[in-house]
């Protein structure tokens, strides 16, 4: 069986996926979204994210792989102070 890639989350970016999944004003998928990222990054397979979650495997599979090639966004905007807004961007990706 193939294992799924480990997501890296780094404390700041932790803190920002745990206020969003936490918000009650947020939008339901960026909150779906966040607990993915934050369950992939604690090491969760794919398929036990999309049970929990009610969700088709591909879809957790997209949003985890989404995370990790925006990584240079992140890093970039974390630099410039406007981290919460690259990530929100990245959860609200089409």
């Amino acid at each position: 069986m193939r294992r799924a890639k480990v997501v890296a989350v780094n404390d700041a970016e932790r803190r920002i996926l745990e206020q969003i999944s936490r918000e009650t004003k947020s939008r339901a998928g960026l909150v779906t979204r966040s607990h993915i990222i934050l369950g992939a990054a604690a090491g969760l397979s794919i398929t036990a994210q999309a049970k929990a979650l009610n969700m088709e495997r591909n879809s957790v599979q997209k949003w985890r792989e989404r995370w990790q090639a925006g990584h240079a966004s992140r890093a970039a905007a974390h630099e410039a102070g406007t981290l919460r807004t690259a990530i929100e961007q990245i959860l609200e990706a089409v």
